[in-house]
């Protein structure tokens, strides 16, 4: 049986529609990160330069606002 990187795509794509559902913007920011970061994994598995950049970045944005703003 071969590896499907589609698993782990549609496993990140399913953290980040979850991130919608719930409230509170840590739990937001939080699940964020987790479903950028199995997109990186993805993007990078896939040879999608320009996508595991973006989910980098994204990455970086949420750690930020985590750690310098004033959340409740």
């Amino acid at each position: 049986m071969s590896f499907n990187p589609e698993i782990v795509g549609t496993l990140a794509n399913i953290l980040v529609i979850a991130a919608f559902a719930v409230q509170g913007e840590r739990k937001i920011r939080t699940i964020s990160i987790v479903g950028s970061a199995i997109s990186a994994v993805y993007n990078f598995l896939v040879h999608s330069t320009n996508f595991f950049i973006l989910s980098c970045l994204i990455i970086c944005i949420h750690v930020y606002k985590l750690m310098f703003s004033k959340i409740d």
